[in-house]
């Protein structure tokens, strides 16, 4: 017989079977005890959000104090007056929590109007100033939606967090004490003498441009509409050396080349529509691109390409490609709509993300909704990815990336690096290495050392250093055209070498005025050799005198005289009067400066040169004909001003006429 196999009895089975079961159902039911429900997940969210929301109402609303007259403000005022609302930011700051204006509610008669927006509510978004002192954005919402403002009873927002805040009267504003700029200017007609009428020479001969400014007597020339005027360098020379005062087109004629031109100097004023390369130093720039309304008709995108080491840049609403900026220092950014945003090593930041997809890795707190849901995280490493809908991070970043979105806005004390790919930017940097930045829009820079700029079919100004080199290009736009710069108002001082090309002294656009500072009236400064047929307009030089009162106990310092002149005049070409006139401007520099002390009247005489730089009614039959510098002027129209170091101009306005004829008034 076979042994009997001994087992587990049932009950020693059974006790083993609740062990195991108790192990397992125990810390489960602990587990699931622990956890809140949904409704209580729901009221932390809430009670979350409402908090975030109760915090933005308060940087909306005054504190009053029983003992002071006036409340102290807030970070952010809200205020409408005379059609406009203001959001005056009162420390010049961004609020502690993002603000974006989601909709304008107008009080509008009967009715309520709801009016969509999405205004990001940042230091980098002010356009205006209230009463010269607080920085604000300004709303002009009765002209932006064709409203009457005496029918707007009361205006309030909706943010971004769902509050409604109304906007207060503008009389808790504590206006600042302003003192009181007040200049009186007055002129004698008697003391108005016209020196010399502008004249229209026909030169028919080649001669140098300093020869050219001695024999008709004058230092400033406008070279006319109809001239066919060409300055090159003179024979036996390869490079054209100029200083002088440039308004009008920078053209060439000659061959085609892909450069027309390359000048080493200063290049130091404004410009439009440029096709232009800068190598070297700029102490202070600004560009704008022009958006086409037809941009399928241009053959190659407009836009400024900036490589260097830049100081004080601000974006304006800029449409950024391909930018690199290493090294960024006190950084106000408000990006929008990103295809690609990246910053590394972010220090101190404090941000607002709205509806963006993206990866943010940082050491800090982050507060907001992930996929709806509201996440709050706070430590060293943290990671959040996928799309934020909305949500505030403070603290310091090893990384983000953005691909889409409303974007991001806010402020950063320092960044490693910031790559922005196909994004709208608005904002500033104090400082920061530029690598390859491609923009549309605006932008401007406080300086920029090793700069390289590509201008192509951009508007703006530019200050050099003297060995900066800029080189004019063809419009590639157009096949015939060689206009490298449709406009140019400024100061030429330097070499131009040509590229078998000579500059026109003419142009359909504009007349080109020249202006040539008396100690620069020699070859070694200004050798330009002017070739073939042209007319040439010389100033109208007059005499006048100013009486001048200044009130108050500031000194006042004026550094220049803007004029503007409106010859009204009878020309006689071919026996036949036809009545004409002509426009001339200027901007005289006063050196030195002229100061006027407090409580203080003087009287100073001045005469200037008056270059013509419009015929208004060009009715002139014969412009060759000799008669065409016979004219009567009927009145003149003569506008003085002075502008002071403080950025104040005063001005006055004379009507001259050469005949008195004495009336009395009708009883």
């Amino acid at each position: 017989m076979g042994k009997r196999v001994k087992g587990l009895s049932e009950v020693i089975g059974f006790i083993i079977l609740l062990i195991i079961a108790l192990a397992i159902l125990v810390p489960l039911g602990f587990y699931l005890t622990s956890l809140p429900t949904k409704q209580e997940q729901a009221q932390e969210n809430a009670e979350s959000y409402k908090a975030l929301a109760a915090q933005q109402i308060s940087e909306f609303q005054p504190v009053y104090n029983p003992q002071s007259p006036s409340p102290v403000l807030p970070p952010v005022y809200l205020t409408y007056t005379d059609g406009s609302l203001y959001f005056i930011l009162t420390s010049s700051k961004n609020p502690p929590i993002p603000v974006v204006v989601k909709a304008y509610l107008i009080e509008y008669g009967n009715n309520w109007l709801v009016e969509k927006t999405n205004l990001v509510v940042t230091s980098t978004t002010v356009n205006s100033t209230y009463a010269n002192t607080y920085k604000a954005i300004e709303i002009p919402l009765t002209s932006i939606y064709k409203l009457n403002p005496a029918n707007i009873k009361a205006v309030a927002i909706l943010t971004n967090l769902g509050n409604i805040i109304y906007a207060y009267p503008p009389t808790y504003i504590p206006l600042p004490s302003v003192k009181p700029e007040a200049i009186f200017i007055s002129t004698n007609t008697l003391s108005i003498c016209i020196l010399k009428n502008p004249k229209f020479e026909l030169i028919c001969k080649c001669l140098y441009l300093i020869d050219l400014a001695k024999q008709l007597g004058t230092n400033t020339l406008t070279f006319w509409l109809s001239s066919f005027s060409y300055l090159t360098a003179p024979p036996g020379r390869d490079y054209l050396k100029l200083d002088l005062s440039w308004y009008g087109p920078i053209a060439f004629c000659g061959s085609s080349s892909s450069c027309l031109a390359k000048f080493e100097g200063y290049f130091n004023g404004s410009f439009s529509h440029a096709y232009i390369k800068i190598d070297g130093n700029i102490s202070n720039a600004y560009f704008i691109v022009p958006r086409s309304t037809f941009p399928t008709l241009l053959l190659t995108q407009r836009n400024v390409i900036i490589n260097g080491i830049a100081q004080n840049i601000i974006f304006t609403d800029s449409l950024v490609n391909n930018a690199c900026i290493i090294n960024a220092t006190n950084i106000n950014i408000c990006v929008g709509s990103p295809s690609c945003l990246v910053i590394k090593d972010a220090v101190n930041a404090n941000l607002h993300i709205t509806n963006s997809t993206g990866c943010i890795v940082f050491n800090g707190t982050f507060k907001g909704y992930v996929y709806g849901v509201y996440e709050q995280k706070s430590g060293k490493g943290i990671s959040i990815s996928g799309c934020i809908d909305n949500g505030s991070l403070i603290g310091n970043i090893t990384s983000i990336k953005l691909t889409s979105g409303e974007g991001i806005n806010g402020c950063i004390a320092s960044a490693h690096e910031i790559k922005i790919n196909s994004a709208t930017i608005s904002g500033s940097i104090a400082s920061g290495k530029i690598e390859a930045c491609e923009t549309e829009g605006e932008i401007e820079l406080g300086e920029l050392a090793n700069g390289k700029v590509v201008v192509e079919g951009a508007n703006g100004y530019v200050t050099t250093s003297q060995n900066t080199i800029v080189k004019f290009l063809p419009n590639p736009n157009s096949f015939l055209d060689k206009t490298s710069v449709r406009l140019f108002s400024g100061i030429i001082d330097g070499k131009l070498n040509f590229i078998n090309d000579c500059l026109e002294l003419c142009n359909l656009l504009s007349p080109v005025i020249i202006s040539i500072p008396p100690s620069a009236l020699n070859m070694d400064d200004n050798n330009g050799y002017i070739k073939t047929l042209g007319y040439v307009i010389t100033p109208i030089k007059i005499r006048f005198s100013l009486q001048l009162v200044n009130p108050t106990n500031v000194t006042e310092v004026f550094t220049q005289m803007p004029i503007a002149i409106k010859v009204s005049a009878d020309f006689q070409p071919n026996s036949l009067f036809t009545h004409n006139c002509f426009l001339g401007s200027t901007t005289v520099q006063l050196s030195p400066p002229l100061v006027l002390q407090p409580f203080s009247s003087e009287n100073q005489t001045f005469t200037v040169s008056i270059p013509v730089t419009l015929i208004n009614k060009p009715q002139i039959q014969n412009l060759k004909s000799p008669c065409i510098n016979c004219f009567q002027i009927q009145y003149i129209e003569l506008t003085i001003g002075l502008r002071s170091t403080s950025g104040y101009t005063f001005t006055t306005t004379i009507l001259v006429t050469p005949n008195q004829i004495i009336t009395y008034p009708q009883t």
